[in-house]
């Protein structure tokens, strides 16, 4: 079988380094985006001629764009695209608070956590692979069944409205023969996380792959968790 292709965003820590560190690991060929290369070093540790450290910051439309051009120069299709860049404000750690939200921040939150993840599947959508996979990293906050309490407002509205795009994106005319899904991958012991959390990277990030693996075109539109169990919008 020919090793996939795989682009990852927000690869330089937590969750993404371990989806590069995992492909890596399966013979897969990487094209890891973060916003600063030159100070990733964890992800410059895991050196590979199969690994392509690239810049990109999902929050800005020219930095997407200037992505595009230098994985379109280096390969013509990808078989996955993990959208995994994500950020959580200091504040939504510490407070549900109201009064707490900045509006600023907030719009930032949106725009890195849900709008950025719909630009960099468009543009990358025509390099796709028929029968590829378009995996957005989501999370339990933004499932609106589950979540019925006022604890981290941006966070969990961002993710929710992630869902929604890929949602809409997994039944657009221009994803047809393509599988677009959200992923939870429960909570992980990262920065973000935090020690607490359940999770080690490796078994969620292990858990994903495999659920990733099982995909087929059918499948597009399903909301999952890292175990492959639906998780309810």
């Amino acid at each position: 079988m020919t090793p996939k292709t795989v682009l990852i965003t927000g690869a330089s820590r937590g969750i993404g380094l371990e989806f590069v560190r995992q492909c890596l690991a399966r013979g897969e060929r990487v094209f890891a985006a973060c916003r600063s290369p030159q100070s990733a070093h964890r992800l410059a540790a895991l050196a590979s001629d199969r690994l392509h450290i690239i810049p990109l910051d999902v929050a800005d439309a020219d930095s997407i764009a200037r992505a595009w051009q230098i994985v379109h120069a280096q390969t013509e299709a990808l078989d996955v695209l993990i959208n995994n860049a994500g950020i959580l404000l200091d504040d939504e750690k510490i407070s549900d608070n109201l009064a707490a939200l900045d509006f600023e921040r907030t719009i930032q939150v949106f725009r890195v956590n849900a709008v950025g993840a719909l630009m960099v599947a468009r543009e990358f959508l025509g390099m796709m692979r028929q029968g590829g996979i378009i995996a957005s990293i989501t999370s339990g906050y933004g499932s609106l069944t589950l979540h019925t309490h006022s604890h981290t407002y941006a966070y969990s509205a961002s993710k929710a409205a992630l869902n929604m795009f890929m949602r809409a994106l997994a039944h657009d005319r221009l994803t047809r023969g393509l599988c677009v899904v959200v992923v939870d991958p429960g909570w992980v012991r990262t920065d973000m996380g935090t020690d607490a959390a359940e999770l080690e990277p490796a078994e969620s990030v292990g858990g994903m792959l495999r659920v990733i693996d099982s995909l087929r075109p059918a499948d597009t539109g399903r909301f999952l968790r890292w175990d492959g169990a639906e998780m309810p919008w």
